[in-house]
């Protein structure tokens, strides 16, 4: 009936006149808008076609009127000029202010929400104060709208963007922050570590949307769609054609040559580029054939690969390296002496290669996100389970290392199996994380799982044990976690409230806290806070 009521009032300047029926709508608007479905709104955000709602005609056209109805409304002055001019009492004005606020929260573009602003900085002082509380509502969805639309999937063009920071370990330049001037340091060995999370001073004025880091290098994709790489450039992994050490980011100028960057991963000596257009990229140490390229070989430069079908998503194990199809079938290839690239043998793959199954007998999963860690890897699937395969270390070189693939042994997989104790807790898993001999899972409720080595509290238990099974954070309980990531001997934790959370080894304030120290159960970040 609202919609029937307004849809009918064609034009603007006539429903002015009445403006106590006028006043009434904008009343009643923020608590209406505050019922309606985010998910039929958002779209006047963009610049996509409005959505049209069943008997309820065109509801940009409608919400179109209201906007030209509370700025006609809002050009009346104050005070009367004569018997033909229609005046605004000081609180009807207020809540009209407050709904074409609310209007412009809910559907409206940017010029109509900074439009929005400006009238309530201007008649606040006038109004004595415009009562915000109906807004709030519509203030906290606009956010919790925000937050899902950057759960889709990383490396997505709405990706929301920030700008970088780094902490801790400052060796090879992989922070970013500019060469170390101390006489004392040794080439290499930087000692400008950062105990606290520091803004790069080189691209304080460049937005990015996709970070990532393994070891002594690390890349990264700015909103234009470029990537950057700074630190190790051993066996070329920066991608700028020398093995020059870079101390601050640096783009990768022949890979912005080729297009837009839609996602970016980078192992121990290697790294790749997904481009918008499909291609993929490759480039940095080859052994094992990780690089995808049919040979052992470096490549200084960027090289493209050939892929047998568009992926979604790419991440790097150590050395070896992983893609997601848009339909979500998981190819591997690189390293696989433990099994890690899950095609049932432990023979080094040097080309892009499906994995066929998972588990013998299963219908297909869709796989949606994966890790590579050391020597064993994990994917999460469209139904929530979690799949691991590669080196339960009871072979390997590290042997008596706690095992990292979640089945209670330490036998190694040599296809991706499926983690039973996640299974069986009934939890919907939508991440994963693999570190150096530990296993992160988080699950759609914004709960953690971990499990493998517990030194240093990494495991985030409050102590120092270790698990062959995925075990529950209860130190994290409430938190509602969005993501999280395992380093060597160190964790760190995303919540849905925008805050970071680390345990686990602290030297070189890799944790983030202003110091050198261990902390075994999650602690906030205070910068953050």
């Amino acid at each position: 009936m609202f919609f029937r009521t307004c849809q009918s009032l064609r034009d603007p300047l006539k429903l002015a006149v009445n403006s106590r029926l006028s006043v009434q709508i904008a009343a009643k608007l923020p608590s209406l808008l505050t019922s309606m479905p985010t998910c039929v709104l958002s779209p006047g955000l963009t610049d996509e076609v409005p959505v049209e709602l069943e008997d309820e005609g065109n509801v940009w056209s409608v919400f179109y009127q209201l906007f030209q109805l509370f700025e006609e409304l809002l050009g009346i002055k104050s005070d009367c000029m004569g018997e033909e001019k229609v005046c605004l009492s000081a609180s009807d004005r207020a809540t009209v202010v407050v709904a074409y606020v609310a209007l412009s929260l809910k559907w409206g573009r940017l010029g109509y929400l900074l439009k929005g602003i400006k009238l309530l900085l201007e008649n606040d002082a006038e109004l004595g104060g415009v009562r915000l509380e109906p807004l709030q509502p519509l203030f906290r969805e606009l956010a919790e709208a925000s937050v899902e639309r950057a759960q889709t999937t990383i490396g997505e063009e709405d990706q929301p963007c920030g700008y970088l920071m780094s902490f801790g370990k400052g060796d090879h330049g992989k922070l970013g922050h500019g060469q170390c001037v101390h006489v004392s340091c040794q080439e290499g060995n930087c000692t400008e570590n950062k105990l606290v999370p520091t803004m790069i001073a080189a691209t304080r004025d460049i937005l990015f949307r996709r970070i990532d880091s393994l070891s002594t290098h690390s890349i990264a994709i700015t909103a234009k769609g470029d990537a950057m790489a700074w630190g190790n450039g051993d066996k070329y992994r920066l991608g700028h054609g020398s093995s020059t050490k870079e101390y601050t980011p640096r783009m990768i100028e022949h890979l912005r040559l080729k297009g837009r960057v839609r996602d970016l991963a980078c192992g121990l000596g290697h790294t790749l580029a997904l481009m918008e257009s499909g291609e993929l990229f490759a480039w940095g140490n080859g052994s094992n054939g990780r690089l995808g390229l049919g040979d052992t070989n470096d490549r200084p430069e960027s090289c493209s690969t050939s892929v047998p079908v568009r992926f979604r998503h790419i991440f790097c194990g150590a050395s070896h390296s992983l893609g997601l199809s848009w339909d979500g079938r998981a190819y591997t290839w690189g390293k696989n002496n433990q099994g890690q690239c899950g095609h049932g043998h432990t023979n080094d793959q040097w080309t892009i290669q499906e994995i066929e199954s998972f588990e013998d007998g299963e219908e297909a999963e869709c796989v949606t996100y994966a890790a590579g860690g050391w020597e064993h890897t994990l994917f999460s699937t469209a139904s929530g389970r979690v799949y691991s395969c590669g080196c339960g270390y009871k072979d390997s070189r590290r042997a008596g290392i706690p095992p990292v693939l979640g089945h209670g042994d330490c036998d190694r997989r040599l296809k991706p199996t499926l983690i039973q104790s996640l299974e069986d807790a009934r939890e919907e898993i939508v991440k994963v994380a693999c570190g150096w001999d530990h296993s992160l899972a988080v699950s759609a409720s914004g709960k953690v799982y971990t499990w493998g080595s517990g030194t240093n509290g990494k495991l985030g238990h409050g102590d120092e044990e270790s698990f062959d099974t995925p075990t529950l954070v209860r130190t994290m309980e409430g938190r509602h976690v969005k993501d999280a990531k395992a380093g060597c001997e160190h964790t760190v934790f995303l919540t849905y409230d925008h805050e970071l959370w680390s345990c686990g080894q602290g030297d070189s304030g890799r944790l983030g806290h202003g110091d050198s120290q261990t902390r075994k159960r999650p602690t906030k970040i205070g910068l953050f806070v």
